[in-house]
């Protein structure tokens, strides 16, 4: 909880994560979800696609960002704030 809490105070760019990470613009779409704190479920309704693609793009997701979990992916993009001037 204090994750989503730090995510909607904090200014990020997705742009920046899309290329740090080299992420699709549907990877960027399940993180954004994820930053509300939506399940697997919530994010397939809301982008319209099934359970298992969800679970197949937080596991390419979690790959490219060399992280373990959904927690891991978030902390790693909200990290990305200010380090490049």
């Amino acid at each position: 909880m204090i994750m989503i809490e730090k995510a909607r105070d904090c200014f990020f760019s997705m742009a920046e994560a899309q290329e740090t990470f080299h992420l699709t613009c549907r990877e960027c779409d399940v993180i954004r979800c994820l930053l509300t704190g939506l399940t697997n479920k919530e994010i397939a309704l809301s982008l319209g696609i099934e359970v298992n693609t969800v679970k197949d793009y937080i596991k390419n997701i979690m790959h490219k960002t060399n992280m373990t979990t959904r927690t891991g992916i978030l902390s790693k993009i909200i990290s990305l704030e200010g380090q490049n001037p």
